[in-house]
């Protein structure tokens, strides 16, 4: 199971920062980091709540940015 959330987690952060870049909103933070395996390995040695609310810093960060996901 910690191996299918973390993959789960490096999908769903780097799609937010593919997103984040396209609006100019990433920043030099390791939480932007365009690497799949530093979200990954991040991911497999935290909590599910820690992946949570790292997923949830992100969608604020982007809708302070404007972008909003539906």
């Amino acid at each position: 199971e910690q191996a299918r959330r973390a993959e789960w987690y490096a999908s769903t952060a780097l799609a937010q920062v593919t997103h984040a870049r396209r609006i100019g909103c990433a920043s030099r933070h390791p939480r932007w980091s365009t690497s799949y395996q530093d979200h990954y390995n991040w991911a497999y040695t935290s909590s599910r709540n820690k992946i949570m609310r790292e997923i949830e810093r992100r969608d604020q960060q982007l809708a302070s940015c404007g972008y909003y996901r539906r």
